[in-house]
């Protein structure tokens, strides 16, 4: 019997979310018992869902001050009493909280969706990763290529593409009208769905202008940004004030994301730097065009005219023009898409990522590295 807890902290968000959903819901209860503890008040924001699927609450282990380390005596306990094997970290202070408080013969495994790894990061990682029992699973191979260039040993990482749930998908379709009659859009109207989360860095507002200005062309047109916080609240200050602010509609955490995604006609993702793509998986999934920038870690899974269009990052108002002229030659590539499902399918299936997550477990638990007889699935297909 395998005793499984998940940790989330701060960082936890949609991603996160869903790939411990999936493993509440495929593992098989007779083999794997899950317990789910957060470090933080709040996150993960699908408390009902996680709860529903786990038959217990959500236990809550706050990080105090700051520091990471505060919480690993109350989690040590936790994990003691529940005879915890294996600690699946959602997140970098999860991470370094399993690490303090986790026997020598517990294995952890860190799950890295995002590929930008500060300094400080990647230190304390190399640290963990002394460990014979310890895992990177990295979410794509820009992830994985981060954690190598800041001298994480290679041998400590694998690739494991996050899963997609064609059920949910599907389930979301046959709702589709129903779901943009929520949203206040008519049967005609064309769904931008805008990337999340939103930060800094991720050309949000380049998106906001760009979905205006596709609506004074066509007011079928509306953009949907999802998400909370205060650089929503900045974004949606300057967008509000701009001619066609109508066509921005603004939602928030009584949406499934997943849901969106499935239901739109178009979705963009054009930051200036990497970002995490589980979204694009998603979307690849759902047979929705992508208008991504042509960084590392979106190319790697958009080609050009064929599952999406790729656009050169730029700084400035000419980033929003060019997404803008995607937008138009959308639809151009829409029974290329439909076509590409069959091979999302092969990728990013949930049985395939449970499959693979156990296989990293029993890798690490019997000396192997992690990446033995683990292929990522996104370039086998």
């Amino acid at each position: 019997m395998t005793h499984i807890c998940h940790l989330f902290d701060r960082s936890a968000d949609w991603e996160q979310s869903i790939a411990v959903e999936q493993c509440l819901d495929r593992l098989a209860p007779d083999q794997h018992t899950q317990h789910i503890v957060s470090l933080d008040q709040i996150k993960p924001d699908r408390d009902a869902t996680i709860q529903a699927l786990a038959h217990s609450n959500v236990h809550r282990i706050p990080i105090r001050f700051g520091l990471a380390i505060s919480a690993a005596p109350a989690l040590k306990r936790f994990l003691n009493h529940r005879n915890i094997n294996l600690i699946n970290a959602w997140g970098l202070s999860a991470a370094e909280t399993a690490s303090a408080a986790a026997n020598p013969d517990t294995i952890i495994i860190v799950h890295i969706f995002d590929p930008r790894i500060s300094k400080t990061d990647a230190r304390k990682l190399r640290i963990f990763a002394e460990s014979p029992r310890f895992g990177i699973a990295c979410a794509s191979q820009t992830v994985r290529r981060r954690l190598i260039e800041s001298a994480i040993p290679v041998e400590k990482t694998v690739v494991i593409r996050p899963g997609v749930d064609f059920g949910r998908i599907n389930k979301a379709k046959r709702r589709r009208d129903e779901i943009r009659n929520r949203l206040h859009l008519k049967p005609d109207h064309h769904l931008l769905l805008a990337s999340y989360p939103i930060r800094t860095d991720s050309g949000h507002d380049r998106m906001a202008w760009s979905g205006q200005m596709r609506n004074h062309m066509d007011t079928s047109y509306h953009m949907v940004i999802f998400g909370s916080g205060p650089e929503v609240r900045h974004l949606r200050t300057i967008s509000d004030g701009m001619p066609f602010a109508d066509s921005i509609h603004w939602v928030g955490g009584e949406w499934q994301y997943e849901e969106l995604i499935a239901v739109a006609d178009t979705f963009i993702i054009t930051p200036q730097a990497d970002v995490p793509t589980t979204a694009i998986s998603w979307a690849m999934a759902a047979s929705v065009p992508v208008i991504g920038s042509a960084v590392y870690a979106i190319a790697e899974l958009i080609a050009h005219r064929q599952n999406g269009l790729l656009i050169k990052p730029t700084q400035g108002p000419d980033m929003s023009i060019r997404i803008t002229r995607a937008m138009l030659n959308a639809d151009g590539i829409r029974q290329r898409c439909e076509a590409a499902r069959g091979q999302a399918y092969q990728a990013f299936g949930v049985r395939r990522y449970i499959d693979q997550k156990m296989k990293l477990y029993t890798n690490i638990e019997s000396g192997n590295p992690p990446d033995k007889d683990i292929i990522d699935s996104a370039m086998d297909v």
